[in-house]
């Protein structure tokens, strides 16, 4: 064990929660529960706070897979506060392949990334075409977080089209890989309609996406705050 991981995991022994852990297991299914410390994610980060504040994590980073899940959500906030763009691309490439379940995806957000927009770009679409499934799911979700605003092109709501077609026959994918990249195709579409409206509300009148797809895409815009009234009646006329 690294002298990294001692000062982290004597933290998170500190921090534990036992029915904490219980809850996360059932909303973390494909983690089996002895993996689970049981430690809140924003703990967490405090914790791999203070190991950086002793040590750079240099063997930490390279000791994958990690046993805990505590310690994938500590790597990715260590790769998502590191301030070089290269190092943080190089350390993110490495980790991608160990991402194995949505909440650790979902959590990493590199926040020099806002800065580098041109070269993330071409790295969310690598990610896209990603043998595993998270990896495809954490480019969709690069492209959801800094590319629906400014940086928006209609061209862009194709490349998630075909990542759902691509999860509905991926036959390298478990079921439950298939689910949450479809949930992130959704989930995208659904964000889409709150910021691009009517470019993302071709795709869905062309009905371009899997029924399943394009049903939980409409569901979850019909969920939204940012969708109005009126958005939300047309779009529950185009259900499949």
């Amino acid at each position: 064990m690294n002298k990294f991981e001692l000062i982290l995991r004597e933290r998170l022994e500190d921090l534990r929660d036992e029915a904490y852990g219980d809850f996360v297991a059932k909303g973390i299914p494909g983690v089996p529960r002895e993996k689970i410390l049981g430690v809140r994610v924003p703990e967490i980060r405090g914790a791999a706070a203070y190991a950086l504040g002793e040590i750079f994590p240099t063997e930490f980073l390279q000791d994958l897979p990690h046993y805990f899940l505590e310690y994938d959500y500590a790597h990715a906030e260590i790769i998502s506060q590191m301030n070089n763009f290269e190092e943080c691309v190089s350390e993110l490439n490495k980790f991608l392949p160990y991402v194995n379940n949505w909440a650790v995806c979902d959590t990493m957000n590199p926040k020099i990334f806002r800065k580098n927009l041109d070269k993330v770009l071409p790295l969310a679409f690598e990610w896209m075409e990603s043998e595993q499934a998270f990896t495809v799911r954490f480019g969709m979700l690069t492209m959801m977080r800094y590319f629906l605003d400014e940086q928006f092109s209609a061209d862009f709501l194709n490349h998630i089209v075909k990542v759902g077609w691509r999860a509905e026959n991926e036959k390298g994918w478990t079921e439950e890989e298939r689910y949450y990249v479809r949930m992130m195709v959704a989930w995208y579409f659904a964000t889409a309609l709150a910021k691009q409206w009517e470019a993302a509300l071709v795709i869905l009148t062309e009905e371009k996406l899997p029924a399943w797809t394009h049903n939980k895409a409409i569901q979850k815009a019909c969920e939204s705050r940012r969708i109005t009234p009126e958005q939300k009646d047309l779009l529950r006329g185009f259900k499949c």
